[in-house]
């Protein structure tokens, strides 16, 4: 029963990542990366969803058939790209809207927080990435950033999923983490270094506000 619930959600997050399959080719090392980050992440959602025997059922049923639209598509040969995208963007859509006519509205809140932390996840490795390519470390500090990056990791989940604290205390919690992780890396950089950081987050900062003020223009669109 186990294996059928993995299968189940494995299906969910192939519907959430199916745009950025169409987008780009991962480097295999990466996307081996990136499942082992978020393995403890699925486990613990499919925990709190609680599916329910039918709920299982409807969900791999559902999951084979997109696979079988999704492989149609990827497989036309008489699409572009971008007509590949739309038609894969359409696809998602109308899966998520199936996925919510099985799931309760508590168990929808759940999947929404857990992609939307998940995203930020990404969000944040990639932007990691880019980072340390853009300041020209060293051997030696790369290994101490990937160090520093997986340590951070660990203690961000442990906040995330302390059961214990409130909204306001997992806040402060991961503000005093930011801090304090600042400070390493600040202890691992060069001078220069810090230079471009601060300048690379400051653009990110205002990409970021970019982005969510284009957002709350699309959503009286949407409504």
């Amino acid at each position: 029963m186990k294996k059928l619930l993995l299968v189940a959600v494995a299906g969910l997050f192939f519907i959430a990542n199916s745009n950025a399959q169409i987008q780009r080719e991962m480097p295999q090392h990466q996307r081996i990366k990136s499942d082992s980050s978020h393995h403890f992440q699925k486990g613990k959602m499919m925990q709190d969803l609680n599916l329910t025997e039918d709920q299982k059922t409807q969900l791999k049923s559902m999951r084979e058939q997109m696979k079988q639209q999704h492989s149609a598509i990827q497989n036309d040969a008489s699409l572009t790209a971008d007509q590949k995208k739309e038609k894969m963007k359409s696809l998602r859509q109308s899966q998520m809207q199936k996925m919510n006519a099985i799931l309760t509205p508590d168990q929808q809140a759940k999947m929404r927080a857990f992609r939307e932390q998940r995203g930020k996840n990404q969000r944040m490795q990639k932007g990691h990435q880019m980072m340390n390519d853009q300041l020209g470390l060293t051997t030696d500090q790369k290994n101490q950033m990937k160090a520093l990056h997986e340590s951070m990791q660990q203690q961000r989940n442990a906040i995330q999923n302390d059961a214990g604290l409130s909204a306001d205390q997992k806040k402060e919690k991961m503000k005093a983490l930011h801090k304090d992780q600042m400070g390493k890396v600040n202890a691992i950089l060069t001078p220069d270094q810090q230079a471009k950081m601060k300048a690379f987050r400051q653009q990110r900062m205002q990409n970021r506000k970019m982005h969510n003020n284009q957002n709350k223009m699309k959503q009286p669109q949407q409504s």
